[in-house]
């Protein structure tokens, strides 16, 4: 792999895990989320599903 691409792709990647920690923390699961870089270099957080709720039990 090319080192910009790396880099970038690093850049990209880093936010994930804090991410992740606090969707564990705040509410047990984790919901969809990505990462995404745009056309222009950003990189960006994708939050797929953000109002998603878990079914209701009967």
């Amino acid at each position: 792999m090319q080192p910009a691409i790396r880099t970038e792709l690093n850049e990209m990647l880093a936010p994930l895990p804090d991410l992740a920690e606090t969707m564990l923390e705040e509410t047990g699961e984790f919901r969809p989320f990505g990462a995404r870089l745009a056309a222009g270099g950003q990189p960006a957080v994708i939050d797929v599903a953000p109002t998603m709720r878990p079914p209701a039990t009967r």
